[in-house]
């Protein structure tokens, strides 16, 4: 079955690869972000950790540099075991014909169900299934603490109802928006279970969107708010604010993340069942924000409140 799967794809249309492309290698990005874009997850809690300028940098720097090397290194690996062509052929017949495959069910040959085979040792499979496991129970507590942040942020800005950034004195913690996380995180779950349109690539371009309004923000903070950015630092490189150049950075590269995903037809091939859902959530997490702080920003300003004065000071700690 191994030797039969390069010249069946052949037949059914595929091309081998000639050699590097680098347009191919960009349409991998997306699914690279979607594994190490989560790095800067830490900087929610950033103000609950000792040292932050110097342990956050290598957290997040180095987390994104440990993982990519891992995941060079699984890919160098498997393709010097199955080689390059088998890889591109069988992903070729998964997509545009997998009865050929006679693989059971709805049964996809992904990279973990290919190396369990080939190994021939239980031990495999089952530690990638405790990694699986890990992987999950890790990914839990980072989207809680993520949530419970923001919910924490927005009471201080008066975003959201002050309930929502009230932190226990017995805890120490925001026991009410953690509550608040769980509930609507497992309705979201099951959700997924019930619509499989509500895949987690999904909201993948929300984020993308999210991330470059963040980017946005970095280039004109420190002229915006100048006195607020020399107080925490000031640091130019080469005479330009360095938030300034990350924020340039962020903007290109996440923005030509978002024109792949929106306009190349090799992604929106992959992401066929979530695109137009993607695009929809994107859109609509974006106008529902900008209503809710305009409506925020009113209801605070009847009560005598002027919220945009929490933008024009450092937060408190």
């Amino acid at each position: 079955m191994f030797n039969q799967i390069i010249p069946a794809a052949v037949k059914n249309g595929y091309t081998l690869p000639g050699g590097f492309s680098l347009a191919d290698t960009l349409l991998m990005l997306p699914w690279v972000f979607f594994v190490v874009g989560y790095a800067q997850g830490s900087a929610q809690i950033g103000g609950e950790v000792k040292h932050a300028a110097r342990s956050q940098y290598f957290a997040m720097v180095g987390g994104v540099l440990l993982n990519g090397a891992m995941l060079a290194l699984l890919v160098i690996v498997f393709t010097q075991a199955v080689g390059i062509d088998w890889i591109g052929s069988v992903g070729y017949l998964s997509i545009n014909n997998p009865a050929l495959l006679n693989l059971p069910g709805t049964l996809s040959p992904s990279y973990n169900f290919i190396v369990s085979l080939l190994t021939g040792n239980v031990l495999v499979p089952l530690i990638i299934g405790i990694g699986f496991v890990f992987w999950a129970l890790l990914g839990t507590p980072l989207s809680e603490l993520q949530a419970t942040r923001y919910m924490l942020a927005w009471a201080v800005d008066r975003m959201v109802p002050a309930p929502l950034g009230d932190v226990s004195e017995r805890f120490h913690s925001p026991v009410k928006a953690i509550v608040f996380c769980t509930v609507t995180g497992t309705l979201a779950l099951i959700a997924l279970l019930a619509f499989p349109q509500a895949s987690l690539l999904g909201a993948l371009l929300a984020q993308i969107a999210a991330f470059i309004l963040v980017s946005i923000a970095g280039i004109v903070f420190p002229f915006r708010l100048r006195h607020v950015w020399e107080s925490a630092g000031g640091h130019r490189l080469f005479g330009i604010p360095t938030v300034t150049l990350a924020g340039i950075g962020g903007v290109i590269v996440l923005g030509s993340l978002m024109l792949m995903f929106i306009f190349n037809s090799t992604i929106n091939t992959n992401f066929g069942v979530t695109a137009r859902l993607s695009l929809s959530f994107m859109i609509g997490v974006i106008v529902v924000g900008i209503i809710w702080y305009i409506a925020a920003y009113f209801l605070n300003r009847n009560q005598g409140v002027d919220i945009s004065l929490a933008y024009r000071e450092i937060p408190p700690e």
